[in-house]
């Protein structure tokens, strides 16, 4: 794999870290319709940005699974 390559990986990687930690730090500090529109929103943002892959989308999908499950645990 070309060092280019990887660093499109590392580069979605980050994406959902960031999109993670930015959604985990927000669940007290929002209301719950916007926090949710928001956090779709982004997603979709992040998606697109890296092509609408699959692989995108999986990793977009357990980390909004694992933002929710948080999100019901904090409520």
């Amino acid at each position: 794999m070309s060092l280019e390559k990887l660093k499109e990986y590392f580069d979605i990687f980050t994406a959902c870290w960031k999109f993670f930690r930015k959604y985990v730090e927000l669940i007290k500090k929002v209301d719950s319709d916007s926090y949710w529109e928001a956090l779709v929103n982004e997603s979709a943002e992040i998606y697109e940005m890296y092509g609408n892959t699959e692989f995108v989308k999986g990793l977009l999908v357990v980390t909004t699974k694992e933002i929710e499950r948080i999100y019901k645990k904090e409520q």
